[in-house]
């Protein structure tokens, strides 16, 4: 936001900078499945912008293709720029006046679990699940969870596993796939655990872009060290238990045939969706009971 200003007729104006270019979703709904190499260049330009957010205390709680904004700049170079944090949440919020502690937003295909049964359960491992999907979308132009219906999406989201990204990109390396399973582990605890730590996992699938947005990333978390490293987090170990593990609640007296780079050359280090829907509050038991396991139609 460059100003906020008041017009001469007194209605109050926002001044924002004006963007040319497309957003993801439209770029692969136009051009097919991205490469590894460009994929995580710009999921990574995107990154830079979250992990800011994050040292502020901010969850942006809307990632997803549409979101991420490739623009032109004027030598010709692009960038990917975040948009849309009008749903963000600061992590210690606890005011309950204007949203509810059990209100859903967000759009569906891109909700971790935890987002989708309550806002209290949101925290920044929650943008994590949504930049796996969106990785797993710009590989393979579908979602990582199917359904012909947004509460059928809902309920896969929450009681199934993802799809494979092997089995929709076979010619992708089987290490590129752990790392977007990790991103969509159910239980946050099992999940990547930050920004930083994605950044290091994926850069070296980029090109120099990419390095130099982790490096970037790193910068504002540099403060613990674990963040960056796989220390106290296997990337790509099975999770021993499928059960989501929400985080505790106060309240409650309860005690994851386009441009494609040949898998060979990839480093050896350490899955199409209806369109973005927003759901209303929904309880669990209601989600179950409209699951729906038919394959999605085509994306647009």
């Amino acid at each position: 936001i460059y100003e906020v200003a008041e017009l001469d007729d007194g209605l109050p104006a926002i001044v924002m900078e004006c963007l040319e270019g497309e957003d993801l979703g439209a770029h692969v709904e136009r051009a097919g499945p991205l490469s590894p190499e460009r994929a995580v260049d710009w999921l990574l330009q995107a990154c830079i912008a979250l992990a800011e957010a994050h040292a502020e205390g901010m969850v942006h709680r809307d990632l997803k293709p549409s979101n991420l904004f490739l623009c032109e700049r004027r030598d010709g170079t692009r960038i990917v720029k975040v948009l849309d944090f009008g749903i963000a949440k600061p992590l210690n919020d606890e005011d309950k006046t204007l949203t509810g502690t059990s209100d859903v937003m967000g759009s569906v295909p891109y909700m971790s679990p935890e987002q989708l049964r309550a806002s209290r359960f949101v925290t920044a491992r929650t943008d994590l699940w949504s930049l796996g999907a969106t990785l797993f979308y710009l590989l393979t132009a579908r979602g990582p969870h199917e359904g012909t219906t947004s509460h059928a999406i809902a309920a896969a989201i929450l009681h199934d596993e993802p799809l494979s990204l092997a089995a929709c990109r076979p010619d992708l390396p089987s290490e590129l796939g752990d790392v977007v399973a990790a991103c969509l582990r159910r239980d946050p605890q099992k999940r990547v655990p930050s920004v930083a730590t994605l950044a290091a996992l994926l850069s070296p699938w980029g090109s120099d872009v990419a390095r130099d947005a982790a490096a970037r990333i790193a910068h504002f978390e540099s403060a613990d060290a674990s963040t960056t490293t796989l220390s106290g987090f296997d990337a790509f170990a099975e999770p021993t238990d499928a059960t989501e593990t929400e985080p505790s609640d106060p309240d409650s007296s309860d005690p994851d045939s386009g441009e494609t780079d040949p898998s060979d050359t990839a480093p050896k280090s350490v899955a199409s969706i209806p369109p973005d829907e927003e759901i209303d509050p929904v309880a669990d038991t209601q989600l179950s009971a409209t699951r729906d396991t038919s394959p999605a139609s085509p994306s647009r």
